[in-house]
């Protein structure tokens, strides 16, 4: 069923309406070896090749993905990327591991986090060796995130060794699970399901300026009915915050992170800009945002304690980040949009201007809802329950069951659920993709920023980075288009070349084939190379234009470097000459002043 058309405040919502929910996918039920070798390490040889085998999961995870809805397919990767995917930062990639314990098998792909500087975390997938069990596995099931730590660190291995331990009876839908763990290597394994990334991720790429209420309200009920059950079961969180919060597109899902399954992801996308003050970490959030029972040390931790933090990552979701330079700053800025509701921090009305600059910025955007929040201003019900979470008597909190009550998630019926929040994400991660150039193929378009028109991207390209009033390169076939900064026009790029990077008040050279073109400082043009060939590089000047298999010269000053053609090299120009132009077998002389 379509989501309502308007928010908890009534106004239209700008967000594209979601489409209705299909039913699960069925399970396929590829066709495997189901001869099964005595030991894990035979069996393992024994059926059909690494390569095979990928092919099936592959085949198996398209297969249930063609029913899932009519849109586009989600931004997590495939299998197919996942064993493509490379990085080089990382000692993990490419990593076959067994668990001694069960014989199960997974491969590693690349890094996508860490936690506490203690541990990487990688993606990878569950190398299904039995055919019988691949028959009864879901597709999701394939994808894996795992934590790695070394040995070495004692303290860290018996940390995570304690906290699986406390959770491995916890089952809760809406909690990041450990699936296993094991030493490997002189390494501790910790397993546990892959998720596309934190909301945090979110924030800091698409939804800079803050998620809707509705959306809003349908990812508080998933963590509160989470932690909900853990006080329930007689744990407490302690590190809710938007970057503990992950999201999975593919199979629609929210899910806490809790203990040994908590990591930083990498964010992926772009930093938002910083206020005139220097804000504080957003890493130690649980400590300079903590309740203020557990920030002044007058009470231990309780679930109420949990609760403010829900009211804390309330305001993270709906301002795209809180950034605020000191305590201070972060009551005075909780007074003011709790100032009319019951429980409010301190009296009378807090102005906004009390805090600086960043405050206003913090309520602007949540007044203009770049977003696309379908609210002028934050509605009641939201501000009442923003009011209940962020009380200063721990006492008159409510309970994490008894918060799941209040009004702001009467939206969350049964119709609007999750699959509409993965409806909205996939939409408005393909709306920026069209505010920063065409997307096509497997590509990554430009970040665009200022007044300026990123490059377009297409086939497997990276299109150049546009910042302020510039026009970044257009990649197309398997090329880097150049970055452009400044008021510049970088090169254009085609098939399996990089183009010039160009800064200031510059063009950089066009580049064609597989060459590489000049990079351009200064109030100058580069040179234009094709064939085989490397542009020369221009300060101040005109670089020569290279043909064939040439190297162009290299101009510096106010002069112009010689042309080259043939499989020649043009001369080097300084001062204020003419290098001699190249034709045939000959090298030109270089013009000095």
């Amino acid at each position: 069923m379509a989501a309502p058309s308007s928010g908890p405040s009534g106004s239209a919502r700008r967000w594209p309406s979601p489409t209705p929910r299909s039913p699960q996918p069925p399970s396929p039920s590829p066709s495997l070896n189901s001869s099964t070798p005595t030991s894990p390490e035979s069996q393992f040889l024994a059926q059909k090749s690494p390569n095979s085998i990928m092919k099936d999961l592959v085949n198996k995870a398209k297969d249930s993905g063609r029913n899932t809805r009519t849109r586009p397919p989600p931004q997590q990767p495939t299998l197919l990327d996942l064993i493509t995917q490379s990085d080089t930062d990382t000692q993990f990639q490419d990593k076959l591991i067994t668990n001694p314990n069960n014989g199960h098998h997974f491969k590693t792909y690349r890094n996508i986090g860490s936690s506490g500087g203690a541990s990487t975390v990688c993606s990878g997938i569950y190398w299904v060796n039995d055919a019988n069990e691949l028959q009864t596995m879901q597709p999701y099931d394939l994808y894996v995130a795992v934590k790695v730590t070394n040995t070495g660190d004692q303290e860290e291995r018996a940390k995570l060794a304690d906290q699986i331990n406390n959770t491995r009876p916890l089952d809760h839908p809406n909690l990041l699970k450990v699936k296993e763990e094991m030493l490997f290597e002189d390494k501790f394994w910790v397993v546990f399901p892959l998720m596309d990334g934190s909301l945090r991720c979110l924030l800091n790429s698409v939804f800079s300026n803050g998620i809707p209420e509705d959306f809003i309200a349908i990812v508080l009920k998933e963590v509160l009915e989470a932690l909900a059950y853990l006080h329930q079961q007689g744990h407490l969180h302690q590190e809710l915050n938007a970057g503990h919060i992950y999201y999975n597109c593919r199979m629609p899902a929210i899910k806490i992170g809790y203990l040994a399954t908590i990591y930083e992801p990498k964010s992926g996308g772009d930093e938002q800009e910083l206020p005139e003050s220097p804000p504080l970490p957003v890493g130690n959030i649980c400590e300079w945002a903590a309740a203020p029972e557990i920030y002044y040390s007058t009470e231990e931790y309780s679930d109420k304690s949990d609760v403010w933090l829900v009211g804390i990552t309330a305001l993270e979701l709906v301002f795209g980040g809180i950034q605020v330079r000191d305590r201070r700053a972060l009551e005075l800025l909780i007074a003011e949009v709790t100032r009319k509701e019951k429980g409010y921090i301190g009296k009378g009305k807090a102005k906004a201007k009390a805090v600086g600059k960043f405050v206003k910025k913090l309520m602007r955007k949540v007044k203009i809802g770049k977003a696309g929040s379908g609210s002028s201003s934050m509605s009641r019900a939201f501000k009442k329950m923003l009011a209940l979470c962020l009380t200063v008597d721990s006492q008159e909190r409510p309970t994490a069951a008894a918060l799941l009550q209040h009004d702001f998630f009467k939206i969350c019926d049964g119709t609007f659920d999750v699959y509409d929040f993965r409806n909205a994400v996939e939409s408005a991660k393909r709306e920026r993709a069209t505010l920063v150039g065409t997307l096509s193929g497997s590509d990554a378009v430009g970040t665009s920023s200022g007044t300026n028109a990123a490059g377009t991207s297409s086939r497997t390209n990276a299109a150049g980075t546009s910042s302020r009033t510039n026009a970044a390169a257009t990649s197309t076939g398997t090329n880097v288009a150049g970055t452009s900064s400044g008021t510049n026009a970088a090169g254009t790029s085609s098939r399996t070349n990089a183009a010039g990077t160009s800064s200031r008040t510059n063009a950089a050279g066009t580049s064609s084939r597989t060459n590489a073109a000049a990079t351009s400082t200064g109030t100058n043009v580069a040179g234009t190379s094709t064939g085989g060939n490397v542009a020369g590089t221009s300060g101040g000047s005109v670089a020569g234009t290279s043909a064939g298999g040439n190297v162009a010269g290299t101009s510096a000053g106010g002069s112009v470097a010689g042309t080259s053609a043939g499989g020649k090299v043009a001369g080097t120009s300084a001062g204020g000459k003419v290098a001699g132009t190249s034709a045939g077998g000959k090298v030109a002389e270089g013009a000095k002043p």
